[in-house]
């Protein structure tokens, strides 16, 4: 994990949430895959608000990808209960605190 990234990734956080303050987003890292889960938990924004997508497009390209960060994804998950998150997209569950 790279001090750099890490503050790049919260600076994108923080441009999305001022954005959209009620959108409860957050990012944790898989060291098996060597790269940052940047997860957010409003579908509706997700599947249905294009002007969403765009901009946390744009914001990524501007933050991230400008600055040679490429190890990283978006994406929607559920969360059930206190520190529970199952990602839909892969089909995983991740318990924070939890080592492996």
């Amino acid at each position: 994990m790279s001090k750099k990234v890490i503050v790049l990734i919260e600076k994108f956080i923080s441009g999305v949430k001022e954005r959209y303050p009620r959108l409860i987003i957050g990012y944790d890292y898989c060291s098996e895959t060597e790269e940052y889960n940047i997860w957010h938990i409003d579908s509706k924004l997700q599947f249905e608000d294009e002007d969403f997508i765009k901009f946390v497009g744009r914001l990524m390209k501007e933050i991230l990808l400008d600055n040679n960060v490429f190890d990283f994804k978006l994406v929607f998950v559920v969360e059930y209960g206190e520190g529970i998150i199952f990602n839909l997209q892969r089909k995983t569950v991740n318990l924070p605190g939890l080592k492996k």
